[in-house]
């Protein structure tokens, strides 16, 4: 009848990093359904960087960019595995 929230925090975060994690894959719908949207209301940071690069033909800010996705995902990667660790010690999976 209650659900405390220290027994499912590991859910929680591992649920919220993978949500920024796979937000970033979602170029392919959002870009073929809306381009971004109606004054930017769907543009991502992915699509955003696609506009840069291809669409106004700054390549190297939007290889800056790429960079810098790369490095964020890299960093939640990361985050998650070690959220991930720590539930598996924590309840004793190997």
């Amino acid at each position: 009848r209650r659900i405390t929230i220290p027994q499912i925090m590991p859910v929680i975060v591992s649920m919220a990093l993978l949500s920024a994690i796979w937000t970033f894959n979602s170029f392919d719908i959002i870009y073929i359904l809306a381009q971004g949207g109606p004054r930017g209301g769907t543009t991502t940071l992915i699509i955003d960087t696609y506009k840069t690069a291809i669409g106004n033909y700054k390549f190297g800010d939007g290889s800056a960019r790429a960079v810098v996705i790369v490095v964020l995902l890299g960093a939640f990667s990361l985050l998650y595995l070690n959220v991930l660790n720590r539930v598996n010690k924590h309840y004793g999976v190997k």
